[in-house]
């Protein structure tokens, strides 16, 4: 007995058009705008917000095209995640200093004001 195996065929995968791609960056660019300014507000020296927003946009821009599937099923989480750790990521690129190295600066500046006001 033959079996037709054209119906056990995998669905061709989902690719988002060009429209649908532009329409979830334009619903989801105030989360990359949230997103920055909550970074920034952290004291980053010598990091703007606009290379932040930026980092994000090509992040949640490479989600949108990325996402398999035509639904919102899970892409607000995905693209939090994706769009927070280019924006850290851009974050880690212009630092020079680790990530304890402000913490240990800090300590230092109070103990060496503690003993100058002894």
């Amino acid at each position: 007995m033959k079996h037709d195996h054209a119906s056990f065929a995998q669905p061709a995968p989902y690719a988002p058009t060009r429209a649908e791609v532009a329409d979830r960056v334009r619903r989801f660019l105030p989360l990359v705008r949230r997103t920055a300014w909550h970074i920034n507000g952290r004291g980053r020296e010598g990091l703007e917000i606009e290379d932040l927003v930026q980092a994000g946009i090509l992040a949640l821009t490479e989600c949108a095209q990325r996402h398999a599937g035509p639904t919102e099923d899970g892409f607000a989480a995905y693209a939090k995640i994706r769009v927070r750790g280019a924006m850290l990521d851009e974050v880690r690129r212009v630092a020079h200093d680790s990530r304890t190295a402000p913490a240990k600066r800090g300590a230092y500046e109070r103990a060496l004001g503690a003993l100058r006001g002894r």
